[in-house]
């Protein structure tokens, strides 16, 4: 049961790490404290089963592909890729992925559209649009399906 504040996503995430015997502390750390526990790098504890939330941003995770999405033909890691950020107001950042395609970016709230490169010149065919919200991941999987020939 979701006690007041805590995030499906949150909750989803931490559910699926106990299945896939993940550690627990490889969830993003965004200020958010467990229940009666205690928070990320940046954040308090909950109290009586409350989680507290001190952060002022949210988190994009996900995983970067090449060719196409994850089980597609010739789909394969885009590891090492540049993640490219951009908001309507002119905020522009860059990310970058681990070795295994994984990239985990802190954000300020808001709608953020996102691209970018593999590093030998594939890039998206589409950017995607995800919203951020305060101490919640939105989680997706990019796909860089134009490549240079």
């Amino acid at each position: 049961m979701l006690s007041p504040g805590r995030s499906i996503a949150r909750t989803a995430a931490v559910l699926v790490s106990i299945s896939l015997g993940l550690a627990t502390a490889a969830l993003p750390a965004v200020g958010c404290g467990g229940e009666g526990g205690s928070g990320g790098a940046s954040g308090g504890g909950g109290a009586g089963g409350t989680e507290a939330c001190t952060s002022t941003k949210g988190t994009l995770t996900g995983t970067a592909y090449v060719n196409a999405p994850p089980g597609g033909a010739n789909s394969t890691i885009a590891a090492n890729a540049e993640i490219t950020l951009g908001r309507s107001d002119g905020t522009s950042l860059l990310g970058k992925a681990d070795a295994d395609g994984h990239f985990e970016i802190p954000l300020d709230p808001g709608t953020w559209s996102v691209n970018g490169d593999d590093g030998t010149g594939c890039i998206a065919s589409e950017a995607q649009q995800v919203t951020i919200e305060v101490c919640q991941t939105e989680d997706i999987v990019l796909v860089f399906d134009i490549c240079a020939g």
